[in-house]
């Protein structure tokens, strides 16, 4: 590895690393190349200032070594050049400091770092280039610098503008190892809208994202981003790296046919929501239970960043395996971790709410209360649950569980009647998983009886939610209904809760259901539109 000396402004070969520096930016006319920093007038080139700017940033945070690709690689020699690329990533993650300079955003003197949006940094050619994806993921830490060398904020300061210009997470801003997390068709779509000045670049740029090597071969064009997927294939078993196409830019031929591959990143424009169904490995025990001949014991597990490293999965506790089933399983050594709480959440806390049968008789979800505890999808129906610390003083001395509540307002907008569900769940405090998962449901008569709870003071609230915890009970399949006469029209709204495993995950589902006297309620319409009329 080469490194650019802050002091000298000379190339130096550096067999033992010292801490140092890494730029990177955009590039333009007039690069100085390793070649050209040879020369005494290297100074003189349009390249020059941006290199200039670096190594005095880079003395001004106590580092004498400075890495930047256009003067610290020798691009003539292609083995150097194939080390380099294949390395990069790494190369960028054990930087000390990286130094992001985006030379063509130019800001007022209003502008803060803590500046919610800045349109500036969004127009930015830096978030369009191919190479600059994995240099804004590498590295733990990134100083962003606009025109003239202007302080724009930190990655971690600027993370939640970075993640919504870029689609990459914020975790992943955090945390660069958490990509693993994230399917082949999400890191390929933080991809989809970059460019490269050459196409073969489009795949080489994304060997760290990955975490691939091969050998590069410029001239083969477009046949390397097929090749890069066909190492990925070898490293990573998640289909949804077949799973492209969801948006298309322009209108294709009918009798065009096409591979199973994308030709390029743009193709995955449209899959940042892709997600391969979980499967979890089942690491073999030497026992069985006494007497039964038709299986071994398994215990079910979760994969964590580390290769060898697993979570065990609570859920499934220990469970029997034919000898069909791990027929084909490998012996390995893997390591269970007594701490799992490190690794994160095995899950999102997903909350599936069905209501067939209330779309059926007129009834839509208009509103659902508050938006802090939750993110809801319309189009799914599914509900992302947020839960929140608190101490159950009726819990061994005031142990901490974890709690949180929803309301959804239904509403008709034929005979004007509406209502409202709230679901309360408790649970004990995990990382992991949910240990003891509890839960009631309540119906409102109107959604002006939530709205006046909500306009009460907090202890009120409280109060009545403390109430709701009390009525909680361990889910499996509970059901909890209301009735009510509207009109004269007998309505009957039952809600259930329960666990249930969709797509080979367990999710929670809220099943809405109502069973209405249609006659009746065919009555009390045409009544409706008498009165009207006259």
């Amino acid at each position: 590895m080469r490194l650019l000396n802050v002091d000298t402004l000379q190339v130096e070969d550096s067999l033992r690393v010292p801490p140092y520096a890494i730029l990177s930016h955009c590039w333009g006319e007039g690069e100085v190349t390793f070649q050209d920093i040879k020369r005494s007038d290297w100074q003189q080139m349009p390249g020059a200032k941006k290199i200039i700017y670096a190594c005095r940033q880079c003395k001004n945070d106590n580092l004498s070594y400075m890495w930047i690709d256009t003067c610290c690689i020798d691009k003539s020699s292609s083995a150097e050049l194939s080390e380099a690329i294949n390395s990069m990533f790494n190369w960028y993650q054990q930087a000390t400091i990286c130094y992001a300079y985006l030379e063509d955003v130019v800001i007022s003197s209003e502008y803060t770092s803590e500046t919610q949006d800045c349109p500036e940094l969004r127009k930015s050619r830096w978030f369009t280039r191919g190479w600059t994806l994995q240099e804004l993921i590498a590295p733990e830490k990134i100083l962003f610098f606009g025109n003239k060398w202007s302080f724009l904020g930190n990655k971690k300061i600027l993370s939640g503008l970075l993640s919504s210009i870029t689609t990459v997470p914020e975790e992943v801003l955090a945390e660069p190892s958490r990509r693993r997390f994230c399917s082949i068709a999400k890191r390929m779509c933080w991809a989809a809208a970059r460019c490269t000045t050459r196409p073969e670049d489009a795949a080489y740029s994304l060997l760290g994202i990955f975490e691939v090597h091969m050998p590069l071969l410029y001239g083969e064009g477009p046949a390397a981003f097929i090749r890069l997927q066909e190492e990925i294939m070898k490293q990573i078993e998640d289909q949804s790296i077949f799973a492209w196409g969801l948006r298309l830019g322009y209108q294709g031929l009918a009798s065009h046919y096409v591979g199973a591959l994308a030709q390029r990143p743009a193709r995955f424009f449209g899959s940042e929501k892709v997600v391969p169904f979980p499967r979890y490995p089942v690491a073999m025990l030497d026992c069985q239970l006494e007497d039964d001949f038709s299986g071994a014991l398994g215990i079910a597990l979760r994969k964590t960043p580390d290769p060898v490293i697993f979570v065990r999965r609570q859920a499934n506790g220990v469970d029997k395996y034919s000898p069909e089933s791990y027929q084909g399983a490998e012996v390995q050594t893997i390591y269970i971790s007594k701490h799992p709480w490190k690794y994160g959440q095995a899950r999102r806390n997903n909350c599936l709410v069905r209501t067939d049968s209330m779309t059926a008789h007129g009834y839509q979800i208009t509103a659902v209360y508050p938006t802090k505890n939750f993110s809801w999808n319309q189009a799914t129906q599914v509900l992302a649950l947020n839960f929140e610390d608190y101490r159950d003083s009726a819990n061994r001395a005031g142990s901490r569980r974890r709690r949180t509540w929803v309301a959804l307002a239904f509403h008709n907008a034929h005979t004007g009647h509406d209502f409202c569900v709230v679901l309360n769940l408790t649970d004990k405090r995990s990382d992991v998983n949910f240990q003891d998962l509890r839960g009631c449901v309540t119906i409102l008569p109107t959604i002006q009886e939530l709205l006046d709870l909500l306009d009460r003071d907090s202890r009120t609230l409280k109060d009545w939610l403390e109430e709701g915890n009390k009525k909680c009970i361990a889910i499996g399949i509970a059901h909890f209904w209301h009735e009510q006469n509207i009109q004269n029209t007998k309505h009957k709204f039952m809600a259930s809760i329960c666990k249930e495993e969709v797509l080979n995950q367990e999710v929670i589902v809220l099943d809405v259901s109502a069973s209405i006297n249609r006659n009746e309620e065919l009555k009390y319409l045409f009544r409706k539109g008498q009165e009207r009329n006259t």
